[in-house]
């Protein structure tokens, strides 16, 4: 907030950044809850939405800690499980933006123009991704 109390473009960017994490998570939870239960046949430790929460977390923690080229590389490993898993579109897209978002923090850091290109990119695949009412979300990623 700036001092007549209006919000700032960077604060609501990291506000916006603040709950991806937990839209993915939902989303992911949602899904997982709504799977049918493991049989002999699909055991849990082959669920892919069970291995892709996983990493989820593990790329968060790895975010949390600033380790943001290693957030990159757990939630790029994500994304490409996801495309094993039917109608995964939103989950995909939710992961792309988080990946961009650690994408510019790494460059942030190290400087890597290929870090701050490949969130360029991501961030145009997810705005696209996104319906025409998603003002709010389309905004926050095009500031990024």
């Amino acid at each position: 907030m700036d001092r007549h109390g209006a919000v700032s473009r960077t604060g609501r960017r990291a506000r916006g950044l603040r709950w991806a994490p937990l839209t993915l998570g939902l989303l992911l939870m949602t899904s997982y809850a709504s799977a049918a239960a493991p049989t002999k046949e699909t055991p849990a430790a082959e669920d892919p939405l069970a291995a892709v929460g996983a990493k989820l977390q593990e790329g968060q923690e790895r975010f949390d800690i600033a380790d943001y080229e290693g957030a990159v590389e757990v939630w790029s490993e994500a994304y490409l499980s996801l495309a094993e898993v039917p109608d995964s579109a939103a989950y995909r897209s939710v992961l792309a933006y988080q990946i961009a978002t650690a994408c510019r923090e790494a460059y942030k850091v190290g400087r890597d123009i290929k870090y701050l290109r490949r969130a360029e990119r991501l961030l145009a695949q997810y705005v696209e991704t996104l319906d025409p009412d998603e003002e709010e979300a389309r905004a926050s990623a095009n500031e990024a």
